[in-house]
């Protein structure tokens, strides 16, 4: 099972955090809000 990452891109904190997430090859799914 993977992280779901419900954001929105135009959000700075957002970005930062998918940024994280694949920075550190964590499995996870992006579901855009």
């Amino acid at each position: 099972m993977s992280l779901k990452l419900y954001a929105n891109l135009i959000s700075q904190p957002s970005r930062a955090a998918e940024w994280v997430l694949r920075l550190k090859k964590q499995e996870h799914e992006f579901v855009a809000t």
